[in-house]
């Protein structure tokens, strides 16, 4: 077990283990462990992330209203719950 650098954050359990895996790839790669718990680190990599928000777009066929997280250069086609089960089935 290895201590959590940062065991006094709500989300951190304290301690951690390291797999045989995960340390044969920390030595193959020459990187160090890490000095924090993957809770810790998945939460910072989280948080680097944008914030998820919706978008007002209108369905393809129907012209309705709907909203999306997916902009028009991820998706180009939108379609509302109706019209994409009618495609699909």
């Amino acid at each position: 077990m290895i201590g959590c650098a940062e065991a006094d954050k709500p989300y951190s359990v304290g301690a951690y283990r390291i797999t045989k895996n995960e340390l044969s790839f920390y030595h193959r790669m020459d990187l160090p462990i890490p000095k924090v718990c993957f809770d810790v680190r998945h939460t910072r990599r989280l948080q680097k992330r944008p914030p998820m928000r919706t978008i007002k777009r209108f369905c393809l066929k129907c012209n309705i209203e709907v909203e999306t997280v997916y902009d028009e250069k991820y998706a180009p086609i939108i379609y509302c719950e109706k019209c994409y089960q009618a495609e699909v089935y």
